[in-house]
């Protein structure tokens, strides 16, 4: 054989060598799977829920409706308002 032909083949393999390397390569590049919840960086916010004025007074009327009706509506909406701080009980009329 001739020297010229043998160093043309070795070149030939050296490439295909080299491209299958590249390709094992930038199959490992993705790196180890991560495992998990995600960071909390990525993350999205929650979205509250907020709730109307009406809704809000339809469930306080709901709630005067299980005190007992012989109790005058002052004392009925005192008893809620003392069980639930924070509520907003204007918008109830008798």
């Amino acid at each position: 054989m001739n020297i010229h032909t043998i160093l043309g083949e070795l070149r030939a393999e050296r490439d295909r060598t080299d491209q299958a390397i590249s390709a094992l390569q930038a199959v490992n590049s993705t790196g180890p799977r991560r495992v998990g919840r995600p960071p909390k960086v990525a993350r999205q916010p929650r979205r509250r829920s907020r709730m109307s004025a009406a809704g809000r007074a339809r469930i306080a009327a709901a709630h005067l409706r299980l005190l007992p009706p012989n109790v005058s509506l002052p004392d009925r909406v005192a008893a809620l308002r003392s069980t639930m701080p924070g509520t907003f009980l204007c918008a109830i009329t008798s």
